[in-house]
């Protein structure tokens, strides 16, 4: 598929025997060969569209511009001021001709002389019971907005919630507190916030898209414009309206580079304003104003696997179990008892944790920050803190007296961010590790324990 600068008029290609027994569901099929005649409203023909004829004739192709539903009359593509044309072509093998349902020639663009060309195909799927792996972690954000807070607020103050949380001081296990807690704050988002799915990389808005400021010049022309190039796509044979579209098509493509060239400096110019001042704002406008990378890195998922479980040292799941601990592991085993039997006063992590430790981290958090495992949003944490707060202290306090690190918290999510190279080597990309919103909490808190 493809402008192919050959014109081929109505020449019709000639196959071999071999292809007269295919049966096709079409039209205007001739008796002797079963293949639908094409149309076409070019009725030219140039040395490229005769090469072009000859080399499918040879490979037993066909043009699938004007015999197939959705184009019989055959639409030129090419719309130029000198005339227009049919240049750009779908060529198919003529065994699959029956698994082409459709095919059209689109209204012209303000970006481009052609046409767009689209097609349908009739496809069996390989595996039709075929499902999603229900082994695969489904990952959510809630959507907060300006009524979350109180939504939440009121959430909290309902019974049931006030006497799950007086149930979690009766626990003294690690696992099972921070479970509780997590299972409490999913009940009360889930009732009350909107859940949004994210599909792994699958994103409705590509990076750094860009969407120029639009004002009443460019919507009228933009109005004008539609108008006239629907009228010379129902009648391409029409020179004036041919040329009223072109001359449409011209202006609306130098007022929209124009607002598009404005309104980026004037972004730039905004830039150095919020800079520190807003942070988020600016990162946000630098990628606006940068060009969309259409290209996708090809990477199975478990050489993604393999390369984190490599880099950071631990067994993947094709590997075999070693019962060899990690050198690493023995050397904190063997020195621990020697630096605690050194110790002559309590460390800062003999203490149990209190309220107004917990209560700094929390407000602390930063909002519109991405979520872990646990799908929970920090605005949710800073707005249930005066609620979550007791809670909070018996679970983290419970993981200290204990010195057991819960298994929820040992999972994190991995982003890959490109560096350079080539997008398809794992080696080329840096992970970013988001961990589960408590735990956040406790290793800041931890931290400010250690370094206060």
């Amino acid at each position: 598929m493809g402008d192919f600068n050959s014109r081929t008029g109505e020449i019709q290609e000639s196959l071999h025997n071999d292809m007269t027994h295919t049966s096709f569901n079409l039209p205007n099929m001739t008796l002797e060969t079963h293949i639908p005649l094409r149309s076409n409203k070019d009725k030219k023909v140039n040395k490229f569209g005769k090469q072009l004829i000859d080399t499918m004739e040879e490979a037993h192709m066909l043009i699938l511009n004007g015999r197939t539903l959705g184009d019989y009359d055959g639409k030129k593509t090419c719309h130029k001021y000198n005339g227009n044309s049919t240049v750009d072509h779908m060529i198919v093998s003529a065994n699959i001709l029956n698994k082409f349902a459709s095919f059209r020639v689109i209204e012209p663009q303000w970006f481009t002389d052609h046409s767009p060309l689209s097609c349908q195909i009739r496809l069996q799927p390989p595996f039709p019971n075929a499902r999603r792996n229900s082994n695969m972690t489904e990952f959510y954000k809630y959507i907060w907005d300006d009524d979350s807070s109180d939504k939440i607020t009121c959430a909290l103050s309902e019974p049931d919630i006030l006497e799950n949380f007086k149930h979690i001081s009766l626990i003294y296990d690690s696992d099972k507190c921070v479970d509780s807690l997590v299972d409490i704050l999913h009940t009360v988002a889930n009732k009350n916030l909107v859940k949004k799915t994210i599909a792994g990389n699958d994103k409705s808005k590509e990076c750094g898209q860009y969407k120029p400021h639009t004002d009443n010049r460019i919507i009228e022309v933009k109005r004008e414009f539609k108008k006239a190039k629907r009228q010379y796509h129902n009648s391409q044979e029409d020179d004036n309206k041919r040329i009223k579209f072109l001359s449409l098509k011209n202006k609306y493509k130098k007022i929209k580079y124009l607002v598009q060239r404005y309104d980026k400096e004037d972004k730039i110019h905004k830039l150095a304003e919020i800079e520190t001042k807003q942070p988020q704002l600016f990162w946000k406008s630098v990628k606006s104003l940068m060009p969309r990378n259409k290209s996708k890195p090809n990477i199975n998922p478990e050489n993604w696997a393999n390369y984190f479980c490599k880099l950071l040292n631990i067994k993947s799941a094709n590997q075999q179990k070693s019962t060899k601990q990690s050198p690493f592991k023995e050397y904190i085993e063997a020195s621990l008892p020697v630096i605690e039997s050194s110790m002559e006063t309590e460390g800062p992590l003999d203490y149990p944790i209190t309220e107004e430790e917990i209560s700094s981290s929390l407000k602390e958090l930063k909002r519109n920050k991405a979520t872990g495992p646990d799908c929970i949003n920090n605005e949710i944490l800073k707005c249930t803190s005066i609620a979550l707060i007791k809670s909070l202290l018996h679970t983290f306090n419970t993981i200290l007296n204990n010195k057991t690190y819960p298994k929820r918290w040992m999972s994190n999510i991995i982003t890959p961010i490109h560096k350079s190279g080539d997008i398809n080597d794992p080696k080329n990309y840096r992970g970013i590790a988001v961990s589960d919103g408590l735990n956040k909490v406790f290793i800041k808190t931890i931290n400010k324990i250690i370094y206060n």
